[in-house]
């Protein structure tokens, strides 16, 4: 909240302005979704991102904020479907693999943990390790009680964090 200075209503105005100004443009939408989620405003954000999503119905960031934003409220039907379709349209989409994660409670056969694995393989032979994907697959390990794979993503994942924190105890 602190990023829109407490001037709540300039910058209401400030996006709503840049959807008249590029009407065709789905990011405005999906932006002045991001402010109404970030001030509590839910079904504003919600209108904000099927807005988007009419503009564009391919936009995959409209699709995972309404999927995080169903999250948010309970809807977990609906955060799946707009969460697979922002992964539909963005495979390597891996903060809407992670939010998914969140949902989904895994078997040791389903569908979104082999794409995980298949995906973990992928970037571990360009040694890319991504945080999202490392807990998602953590969180999978651990609802298929595979506790010592999951305690080996985690700690990839934490691991994988702490390089991106720039922490100076001088400073």
């Amino acid at each position: 909240l602190h990023r829109f200075n407490k001037n709540y209503n300039d910058a209401e105005n400030c996006f709503k302005k840049s959807i008249t100004l590029e009407y065709k443009n789905p990011e405005a939408r999906n932006n002045l979704g991001n402010f109404y989620s970030a001030i509590n405003r839910n079904g504003d954000a919600i209108k904000s991102y099927i807005d988007a999503i009419n503009v564009d119905p391919n936009f995959a960031p409209a699709h995972f904020n309404l999927g995080l934003m169903y999250k948010k409220i309970g809807d977990s039907k609906k955060s799946i479907n707009h969460l697979n379709i922002a992964i539909k349209l963005k495979p390597l989409f891996l903060r809407a693999h992670r939010a998914l994660s969140d949902i989904i409670n895994y078997k040791k056969n389903s569908d979104h943990f082999k794409v995980l694995k298949k995906i973990y393989m992928e970037t571990k032979l360009n040694k890319l390790p991504n945080v999202d994907l490392l807990f998602a697959l953590g969180k999978a390990y651990e609802d298929i009680e595979d506790f010592d794979k999951a305690f080996l993503f985690y700690q990839e994942g934490n691991e994988a964090y702490r390089k991106n924190i720039n922490f100076s105890i001088e400073k």
